[in-house]
């Protein structure tokens, strides 16, 4: 079916089945303010990626910290550019292990059981990570302003963008473990090729 893309959902799942390893998984979930929307919209190729990357360093530097993990995670990130009301809404959806490999890989480190990692300083290094890097690219002119919102083209206007952004909380939350990892799947399968 074109509209529910059944098949293609089923054969990517079987596909994707042997990338699930037997250990426990978190569902963490990033969201950007809706401040960034109008850039995000005229900009999407450029800041999805910026996204996908500020959620990958995000993870790594926190899982390698010794306080917290000590270990090198696998994770799998999803995309979502709406909300439930459908309205533009982009966040990234993660699906990560409960633990890693060590960094010399010798062994697998186990989170503890009901926490992963600490969701405010999570919360804290992604927005540093991805303001950094939107500041750098409006510099380097990397970045199209939409009409909506010319007045960002002025420097001092941006950099107020940017300050609002700095001082607002970001939201990044862990939902509750998956209880195995066929529940993974079955969660991987409801989101990845609908309309």
């Amino acid at each position: 079916c074109p509209k529910c893309q059944f098949l293609r959902k089923e054969k990517w799942l079987f596909k994707e089945n042997n990338n699930i390893l037997p250990v426990k998984y978190f569902h963490v979930v990033f969201t950007i303010p809706s401040e960034i929307n109008p850039l995000m919209l005229n900009n999407k190729k450029f800041l999805y990626s910026l996204l996908f990357k500020t959620v990958s360093d995000t993870l790594k530097k926190v899982s390698k910290n010794k306080k917290y993990l000590n270990c090198i995670p696998g994770f799998l990130c999803i995309l979502h550019t709406w909300g439930q009301t459908l309205s533009y809404h982009p966040h990234i959806h993660v699906l990560i292990t409960g633990g890693g490999i060590s960094a010399d890989k010798s062994k697998w480190i186990d989170s503890k059981e009901k926490f992963f990692l600490p969701i405010r300083v999570l919360s804290k290094l992604f927005k540093s990570i991805f303001l950094f890097h939107l500041k750098k690219s409006f510099h380097k002119n990397f970045l199209t302003i939409p009409k909506s919102c010319e007045e960002l083209k002025e420097p001092s206007h941006f950099q107020k963008l940017m300050n609002d952004l700095y001082s607002k909380k970001w939201v990044v939350y862990t939902k509750q473990p998956f209880q195995n990892p066929d529940s993974v799947i079955k969660y991987l399968g409801r989101y990845t090729h609908r309309i």
